[in-house]
């Protein structure tokens, strides 16, 4: 029941120019695809090598009846890989407002996985970019990353421009439905966490949706709420093709009351967006935060704090328990035939990708960078 391979079962031709199985020894991702063209840098190419062999697929069967081609692009992924020769077209741009030198030393002497400090420590000692810095001490850092993600973007963005050239010039862009997304956002100091996905909280989680072709209405923007495989479920919808139950997915339009979203992988956190009257809470449980010494229960008021700064959760008690309800329900609703995979990966001796860390060698660690005997140390 792969999307893939429901277009596959319905006599679509499917491909994919990604290296996501490889990198992630994850075979069973690439169920459903008939063609699989893998760059070979297991996560580490640049646009380039997926837009080559992406023009040369539409070259080839651009023109065919109902096909479904799928493009993996890293470049807005760490390491930031930006080729040099694209220049710097960031470097004038302004500061985040909310990230200025005060902060920026606060978060100096913060603790966990991905944090200022540590922002390529556990297991990516060599994790090197052109344009990744090793720690965001300072703003200028902090600006560096920010940059060589937003080059990646750009990058990414440029690459697209010439897949579109491609279906322009095949004269099948108008009957191509063009999808761009992602699998997570990035974060840049949200609760301590620098590039990468490290908490289940809405700049991780929030995705970019845009999307092109027959039946879309071009220039709208949806404002509901949607988990990507909702989506996923409209295309299928679109083309006559049954969505099955075990999806769990919701079509509508109109989107759904809450999106609960789960991150195993850097810490162990479940979060769920939902609005009260005009206001938009994203309420965050931690079974494990990463060793940020992040409280158990957060709620923010993402319409006006989206750097989540302020914990609510304690001033807004039904609030934070209308999150806490949404939650209990997703784990009553949606748990496998398996159980909860968030309770699995509790029970290992060392849950999530902390599991990268030596916890001994890590307390050393922070000694040396001088975190070690402060307050709330992990």
């Amino acid at each position: 029941t792969s999307w893939p391979g429901l277009f596959k079962s319905a006599g679509y031709r499917t491909a994919t120019v990604s290296s996501f199985a490889d990198r992630h020894g994850a075979w069973f991702w690439l169920n459903g695809f008939g063609e699989v063209i893998d760059p070979g840098g297991r996560g580490h190419e640049i646009a380039d090598d997926v837009e080559t062999p992406a023009l040369s697929w539409l070259e080839t069967h651009g023109n065919e009846e109902n096909w479904f081609l799928h493009l993996n692009y890293w470049d807005a992924h760490v390491p930031y890989r930006t080729p040099e020769s694209f220049g710097n077209p960031f470097d004038d741009e302004p500061p985040l407002d909310w990230l200025d030198e005060e902060e920026i030393e606060r978060q100096a002497n913060l603790p966990g996985v991905r944090s200022a400090q540590d922002t390529i420590y556990y297991r990516m000692r060599n994790f090197n970019g052109p344009r990744q810095p090793k720690a965001a001490s300072s703003l200028r850092d902090a600006m560096e990353f920010i940059n060589g993600y937003d080059c990646g973007i750009l990058y990414a963005d440029t690459s697209i421009g010439h897949i579109i050239d491609k279906l322009e010039s095949l004269g099948i862009f108008e009957n191509t439905v063009i999808i761009i997304s992602g699998d997570h956002g990035e974060g840049f100091g949200e609760l301590g966490g620098w590039a990468a996905h490290s908490f289940a909280e809405p700049n991780t989680m929030r995705v970019p949706l845009i999307m092109h072709g027959p039946g879309i209405e071009a220039g709208t923007v949806d404002e509901n709420l949607h988990h990507s495989f909702d989506i996923a479920a409209r295309t299928l919808t679109m083309n006559g093709i049954e969505i099955p139950e075990s999806w769990h997915s919701c079509p509508d339009k109109n989107g759904r009351s809450h999106v609960v979203c789960s991150l195993l992988a850097q810490s162990v956190q479940r979060g769920v967006g939902f609005k009260v009257e005009d206001r938009f809470y994203w309420y965050i449980r931690s079974w494990h935060d990463g060793w940020h010494n992040l409280p158990e229960e957060m709620l923010f008021n993402i319409s006006s704090d989206p750097h989540l700064r302020e914990n609510l959760a304690a001033r807004l008690p039904e609030i934070t328990a209308k999150g806490q309800s949404f939650l209990d329900e997703w784990g009553r609703t949606y748990s496998t035939a398996h159980g909860d995979p968030l309770e699995e990966v509790m029970s290992n001796e060392n849950p999530g990708m902390t599991c990268g860390i030596n916890r001994e060698e890590y307390m050393v660690r922070l000694e040396n960078t001088g975190r070690g005997n402060r307050k709330g140390q992990p």
